[in-house]
């Protein structure tokens, strides 16, 4: 399963919240934040392939800080995480 995280779509962290869940089996999830996410991404049935386009953009809407605890956290529980500039 692959996890799409799209700089162009995300303007704020619910947005990345948003658009996460809505490619995973969360859609309704109540928790909008990096554990509720964690908690989506570790129940899923595949392992879980992520692909950050624009990280930069992605990095701007959410803050340095929270984009490298988004960074920590996927790396604890995806099997590949690909950066695209």
């Amino acid at each position: 399963m692959e996890l799409i995280i799209d700089g162009s779509l995300i303007r704020d962290k619910e947005a990345l919240f948003k658009e996460s869940i809505k490619q995973l089996d969360g859609a309704d999830y109540a928790g909008h934040n990096l554990d509720a996410l964690y908690d989506i991404l570790t129940e899923q049935p595949k392992e879980i392939e992520v692909q950050i386009l624009a990280p930069k953009m992605v990095r701007k809407a959410v803050g340095a800080e929270y984009y490298h605890r988004l960074l920590d956290m996927l790396e604890d529980c995806c099997s590949k995480i690909v950066i695209e500039p």
